[in-house]
């Protein structure tokens, strides 16, 4: 079996906060004994403190005093004491509930922006990225350029030395993360050259012990832990010294030096000694079973595995558990206890299905494969020691004749829950598939009772189920469409989850999108443009007034209709990148969403959202329908962007001649570049309107 301890070791190191402290536990005792003598803002400082010095050692302290630090700050209205309260409690939420505390963050960001405070932005980038890095499906990239936001709000002031240590480590360990080893070192030796204080410096020997031993070199990797080490001895910070000689114990081992290995886990066991250490404890113990049964030294391996025995009752932990009970097979069948070693194996066997089942399920089979080739040779070599040759065959064809019943029936239930998956959802049958989107798919299906209703089925990505974020927004845009109730707006029947499929079920709709009208027939004679841009200007007032920012309005997602009573109904379709403007943003900073050619110059900034957006995409799509001409295209983003940015747009009436002079100076207000120039919704409604019945006036005339 591949030896996994050492990762355990060092996800340990790096799994809090407390990284960065250089507090010994004796000293947050004496901080906590102050806490009843403090009120107000110094209370609320001290507990975001605790809350983040605690977050390794205990997190539910940590919690606890995080939350008490909001409490008491959101009754004092102080909002940088709210906001740093927020990050702990997301910071104790990475790994257990990521959506909640994905909404802490937001609301933390929310709280610094309106009180100013820079710390606490930069703070606030950090959390981002590290929740960032700490989701397999995020790309490097994304973690690594929230650190740089924060880098960037750093600059070059020496009061922002322990933000930038922060930094400088994470974006060295993404860079480890990609392989760029040569950038990472970089980092952490620009770290080192603003540290002084031991405990950092620390750190940082440490990071550069890792890159030397993704590169294979023991020699420099040692090097660097004994560096670490002598810092953590020379402070008596126990628990950091027992972690950091684990890794050197790791080390000697990778280089096969098991003499030099075997007393550091000796003198590691010394600091791993309560309750809170008990599984480091038995890891270290593990490793040096694993050494003795290697080297053949039964007696001390059955020294080393006595003491786990005592341990191991209380470990939940599938992995340590089948780990143990194979040392001891190995340790029996050494020692010549053929019927203990094979009842060990069982115990093996059992927790190992365990463990397995806990992997996703394309796992499954290649390790199934791993597995069963093993239990084969054990097999093999137990007939082997009490000569039992015909056993050999009977267990073989017991075996092979299980797992082929085992894996037809699992393959037939696959193909079942498949073809079920394929054809149905909820309560509808699909028909077929009939558009898609950057997050969704969307069908047509019918009820399975009422064959005649026909609906649209919007069904989030399968690569998109894993990812809090994703499911969230996809959730909101059903909620979204939910509050709103108007003739021109998608109606929504109904949401939900099948099969851990997420869906929301809207009204089925014939027609053609607004995008094909421009791109076929445009210009559009001009009533028919104006009762257009009536019909989507009422939707979008009754979007604005529910407190609902669309953020992607765009030809693609106005849906005319077939022709009723001399018109063309407009529906408007996709919620999924509407917000509340008075929440913060789901996506992250630095991200491009929605369609970019329609997108405000705020919105290219990566500025905050408001009507004042809509109404500049809006007025983008109303020139476009009266001049049949696509304003912002380009080869690439940035060239779309700064033409969105720096481009005056010719005057309406320049490219429409018959156009009424208060229609043209509308459309213009609407796309001028500054928010406070454009126009609120209520006006274009109102002004709309009267044009409209001028003409119609003209015309009676």
């Amino acid at each position: 079996m591949k030896y996994k301890g050492r990762f355990f070791l060092l996800l340990l190191f790096f799994s809090g906060n407390l990284l960065f402290s250089n507090l010994t536990f004796q000293e947050l005792r004496q901080l906590e004994k102050k806490l009843p003598d403090l009120k107000g803002r110094e209370k609320v400082e001290l507990l975001n403190k605790l809350a983040e010095e605690y977050q390794l050692e205990n997190p539910a302290k940590a919690m606890e005093y995080a939350k008490t630090a909001l409490q008491i700050s959101e009754q004092e209205n102080d909002l940088d004491g709210q906001g740093y309260a927020h990050l702990q409690i997301a910071s104790n939420l990475k790994t257990t509930n990521r959506e909640k505390g994905l909404k802490h963050i937001q609301l933390s960001e929310a709280l610094f922006r309106k009180s100013g405070n820079r710390k606490g932005m930069i703070y606030n980038f950090i959390i981002q990225a590290r929740y960032a890095s700490s989701d397999e499906k995020s790309p490097p990239a994304r973690s690594i350029g929230l650190y740089f936001k924060a880098l960037e709000m750093c600059g070059d002031k020496k009061e922002y030395v322990n933000e930038l240590k922060r930094i400088y480590v994470y974006i060295a360990q993404s860079y480890r993360k990609t392989g760029n080893l040569d950038e990472s070192d970089h980092y952490l030796r620009s770290g080192l050259e603003i540290v002084s204080d031991d405990f950092d410096k620390a750190l940082f020997y440490n990071q550069l012990a890792l890159n030397y031993r993704d590169r294979q070199n023991f020699e420099k990797e040692l090097e660097y832990f004994i560096k670490a080490a002598e810092i953590y001895r020379k402070l008596k910070a126990e628990l950091r010294l027992a972690i950091i000689l684990s890794n050197i114990a790791q080390t000697y081992m990778e280089s096969h030096e098991y003499d030099k290995a075997l007393p550091v886990f000796t003198e590691v066991l010394t600091y791993y000694k309560d309750e809170q250490t008990i599984e480091p404890r038995l890891r270290t113990l593990l490793s040096m079973g694993k050494i003795f049964i290697d080297r053949k030294r039964v007696d001390q391996a059955e020294q080393v595995l006595a003491e786990c025995k005592r341990i191991i009752p209380g470990i939940k932990d599938n992995y340590l558990n089948f780990w143990y009970y194979q040392l001891l097979s190995d340790w029996s069948f050494l020692a010549g206890r053929y019927k203990e070693s094979r009842i060990y194996l069982l115990e093996y066997i059992r927790y190992k299905d365990l463990y397995l089942d806990e992997k996703k399920a394309r796992d499954l089979i290649r390790a199934q494969e791993e597995f069963n080739t093993k239990i084969k040779e054990k097999e093999v070599l137990f007939l082997k020691q009490k000569n039992r040759w015909q056993l050999i065959v009977f267990f073989s064809l017991l075996l092979v004749l299980s797992l082929g019943f085992f894996f037809l029936i699992k393959k037939f239930y696959f193909f079942f829950i498949f073809w079920k998956k394929q054809k149905y959802i909820g309560q509808y049958r699909i028909v077929e598939r009939i558009g898609g989107g950057g997050m969704g798919i969307i069908y047509k299906a019918h009820g399975i009772k009422d064959k005649k209703r026909m609906v649209a089925i919007k069904v989030l990505k399968e690569e998109f189920f894993e990812s809090e974020e994703s499911t969230a927004r996809f959730k909101r845009e059903g909620e979204i469409i939910d509050q709103l109730d108007h003739p021109n707006i998608v109606r929504v029947f109904e949401r939900g989850d099948s099969n851990r499929r997420h869906y929301i079920v809207l009204e089925y709709l014939e027609g053609r999108t607004l995008e094909q009208v421009i791109a076929d027939t445009a210009p559009l004679p001009l009533g028919v443009c104006l009762d257009m841009m009536i019909q989507i200007a009422s939707a979008m007032e009754a979007i604005h007034e529910k407190g609902i920012v669309h953020r992607d309005m765009k030809p693609a997602n106005i849906m005319l209709m077939q022709k009723e009573n001399g018109r063309f109904p407009i529906k408007l379709l996709d919620f999924g990148l509407s917000k509340l403007w008075f929440h913060s943003r789901l996506t992250e900073s630095g991200m491009v969403m929605g369609t970019l050619s329609y997108h405000s110059p705020e919105q290219i900034k990566n500025l905050e959202s408001t009507p004042a957006s809509d109404i500049y995409s809006l007025g983008i799509v109303y020139y476009e329908l009266l001049s049949g001409k696509l304003l912002f295209s380009g080869e690439s983003i940035s060239s779309i962007t700064q033409k969105i940015l720096k481009t005056r747009l010719p005057p309406l009436s320049s490219l429409c001649k018959d156009l009424p002079e208060e229609l043209a100076d509308l459309v213009m207000r609407m796309v001028a570049k500054k928010q406070k120039a454009r126009p609120p919704i209520r006006e274009i409604n109102e002004i709309l309107p009267k044009i409209q019945a001028a003409i119609h006036s003209r015309i009676s005339e």
